[in-house]
């Protein structure tokens, strides 16, 4: 019976030492930095609340605007933004590493109020809440995970509701609501590009390749309707990419080994107080040369690259 007993103690003793080891157990995590600021003036916000959503994390700004949060879940995360005076924002998903802390740059807009009469009467009809239905916003994340889009836009935006692709192999045209190939317009950063993809046909936009690089995009806004001013030549469809800012610590580098090309991306700092930054890439395709060894009588070769500056 005293054997018995010993057992039992023994076993009461190992069950929260178990349940410590398990609770301390260390999870993987990054930082994510960056700078609150107004968005009509420029000027650092003090004191703005920057949450990470889904989590307990939060800071503060400082005098200069800026925030750092630590321990930041690796993986795709979204932060909240909100200060006195201002209207909260949400921003898009961003990537989290343990490689290099992430850059989330936020600017807020003035929240205006209004002070006088104000009258109320009802009305006969039931309001209802107005929703853009003619843009659709697409983070990185969504670019990421699109089934069978191998991390290209053109592909990603074909799922969208009234957008059509070509039945033919290898082919990115987009054909919104019955427009053409060449009805699109294609905007990176506020700037037009012509086309979005290697060998694009004339008359048309869709090659078999993307031109932009997924990993230097911040987001994409895909327009099917009533679009902006600024993007008024717009027949069918607007697609307006943003691209991210460089990071502002230290160099970080990325190759990428594709399954038609290769690729180097650079994201470093090019001032030595960081207020100047550079992000891009350069891919160039090596399929010429298993066509080359196979004797086949076509050689697609394709190179493209792209950067931003920011200071």
């Amino acid at each position: 019976m005293m054997g018995l007993w010993k057992y039992y103690w023994m076993l009461l003793l190992a069950v929260p030492i178990a349940g410590y080891s398990q609770a301390v157990r260390p999870v993987s995590s990054g930082i994510v930095r960056g700078e609150v600021k107004d968005k009509n003036s420029g000027l650092p916000l003090t004191g703005a609340l920057v949450l990470v959503v889904n989590d307990t994390l939060r800071q503060q700004t400082g005098t200069d605007g800026r925030y750092e949060i630590k321990g930041v879940p690796t993986g795709y995360n979204t932060l909240y933004v909100d200060a006195e005076g201002y209207s909260g924002v949400l921003t898009e998903s961003f990537l989290v590493t343990t490689s290099a802390p992430t850059l989330v740059n936020v600017e807020l807009e003035k929240r205006m109020v209004t002070v006088g009469e104000v009258v109320v009467s009802a009305s006969p009809f039931r309001p209802t809440t107005e929703s853009p239905v003619s843009m659709r916003r697409i983070g990185t994340e969504e670019i990421d995970l699109t089934p069978g889009a191998n991390r290209d836009i053109s592909k990603v935006v074909q799922s969208a509701p009234g957008v059509l692709s070509v039945p033919t192999a290898n082919r990115n045209d987009v054909l919104v609501r019955g427009g053409g190939a060449n009805e699109n317009r294609y905007y990176l950063d506020g700037i037009e590009i012509p086309v979005l993809n290697h060998f694009a046909v004339q008359g048309g936009s869709g090659g078999n390749a993307s031109l932009v690089n997924p990993e230097l995009l911040k987001s994409v806004n895909f327009y099917t309707g009533a679009f902006p001013a600024q993007f008024s030549n717009g027949l069918s469809s607007v697609m307006d990419m943003q691209m991210r800012s460089g990071n502002p610590d230290r160099f970080h580098g990325k190759l990428i080994l594709g399954a038609s090309d290769v690729g180097l991306n650079v994201d470093t700092p090019i001032s030595s107080n960081g207020k100047t930054t550079l992000t891009g890439s350069f891919r160039r395709s090596y399929l010429q040369m298993l066509f080359k060894v196979l004797k086949l009588p076509f050689l697609p070769t394709y190179n493209d690259y792209q950067f931003k500056i920011n200071t």
